[in-house]
């Protein structure tokens, strides 16, 4: 069965400032001279999803965070990610309304190795439902 996932923005967030790119119409178009990004911000969709990238030097020297607003299903959720921090190898599912955390993934980060239970934070999420992964990854059910 396949499951509908739609990003609705992205926003990066490095040390100076905040930009958030919107995903309004039925199909975006990244275009730009060269050196203008497109092949970063492309990576840091990816990397928001527990997708494992390869950082470029602008996104490994600049870039703190990202989120991405996204509908999986029915579902409308906030994913976050940091970038080179002991946290980039989670991921952080956000009520889009309050911002509260919802659960924590866990997934292999850049150039780590997999950790024991690597769960895919879009393929797994379920709400109120805490994954089964035998306690070793770091997964949190909603507070009530």
């Amino acid at each position: 069965m396949a499951v509908h996932l739609r990003f609705r923005c992205l926003t990066v967030t490095t040390a100076d400032a905040e930009k958030t790119y919107r995903f309004d119409g039925p199909a975006t178009v990244v275009s730009g001279p060269s050196g203008t990004g497109k092949s970063g911000l492309l990576m840091l969709v990816k990397h928001v999803v527990g997708g494992k990238i390869v950082l470029t030097r602008a996104v490994r020297d600049h870039v703190v965070s990202a989120q991405a607003e996204v509908v999986i299903g029915e579902q409308h959720v906030i994913l976050r990610r940091t970038v080179n921090d002991a946290r980039s190898g989670q991921v952080d599912v956000l009520d889009p309304g309050t911002l509260a955390t919802l659960n924590t993934y866990a997934v292999q980060a850049d150039g780590d190795v997999p950790p024991p239970c690597a769960v895919d934070p879009v393929r797994d999420y379920r709400p109120g439902v805490l994954s089964a992964c035998r306690g070793q990854c770091l997964v949190r059910e909603p507070s009530s």
